[in-house]
C-alpha cells in the first residue's frame, strides 16, 4: 500500500491500468501516469489535459485512443504515439 503527502492527491479517480502504466485522472482534469509498483509510487508523467469539472467517469482505451470525460465534455486522445 502506498501513502502520499498532500501534494499527491487524486480525488475520486478514475484509475486505469494499461500498457504497464497506471493512468489517474484527477477531478480537475490532470492526468497522472505512474508505474505500477508494489514498493513505492513511481510517477512517469503528469499533464493538465483540460479544465475538468467532476472528472469521475471511467477511462476507456481502444485501438490507441483514450476516451475520457468530465461532467460537461468528452475527449478522445491519440495515445498510440
Amino acid at each position: 500500500m502506498w501513502t502520499s503527502d498532500k501534494g499527491n492527491r487524486f480525488g475520486l479517480g478514475p484509475y486505469l491500468i494499461a500498457d504497464d502504466k497506471l493512468f489517474i485522472l484527477s477531478d480537475d482534469g490532470t492526468m497522472t501516469i505512474a508505474k505500477p509498483d508494489i514498493n513505492s509510487y513511481v510517477q512517469i508523467d503528469q499533464i493538465k489535459l483540460f479544465d475538468g469539472q467532476d472528472a469521475w467517469a471511467p477511462i476507456a482505451i481502444a485501438d490507441g485512443y483514450m476516451i475520457l470525460r468530465d461532467s460537461k465534455h468528452m475527449f478522445c486522445l491519440n495515445i498510440s504515439k
